[in-house]
């Protein structure tokens, strides 16, 4: 069986994450559409959430900056 855990995993993170990585692919219509809708919903909340982390990454630099 192809779609294990661990390559379900994958496959998801490759997917929002934009990075496509890989020959995994749903074969039905019902997972391709599953798929762009998860895309769909999954790259808004994924650039969100890297914004917010880029915020948090600045401020812990800029103390440890003020520090050094």
């Amino acid at each position: 069986e192809i779609w294990t855990f661990p390559a379900s995993l994958l496959y998801c993170l490759s997917v929002f994450t934009m990075v496509g990585y890989g020959h995994m692919t749903p074969k039905t219509v019902l997972g391709k559409i599953s798929t762009i809708l998860y895309a769909v919903i999954g790259i808004p909340l994924y650039i969100v959430y890297f914004m917010n982390m880029g915020k948090v990454f600045a401020k812990c630099f800029k103390f440890l900056y003020r520090t050094i």
